[in-house]
């Protein structure tokens, strides 16, 4: 397991930097036409969501 400490302003920049590049992310996925790719980014995606919720529950 991997583990990193950083305090409520970095906690808080990072937040809005995967929140950010999951808005971008979904615009992707969406014009993205090749099946494959497609489902490569929804993976991503889903990652991205499980790490966006993770540290919302850390920040409280």
């Amino acid at each position: 397991m991997l583990t990193m400490g950083m305090n409520d302003e970095e906690a808080k920049f990072l937040l809005n930097v995967l929140e950010r590049y999951n808005s971008h992310l979904e615009i992707e996925i969406i014009r993205t036409h090749h099946r494959e790719f497609r489902e490569a980014l929804k993976e991503r995606d889903n990652i991205l969501k499980t790490l966006i919720d993770r540290l919302k529950k850390l920040m409280g």
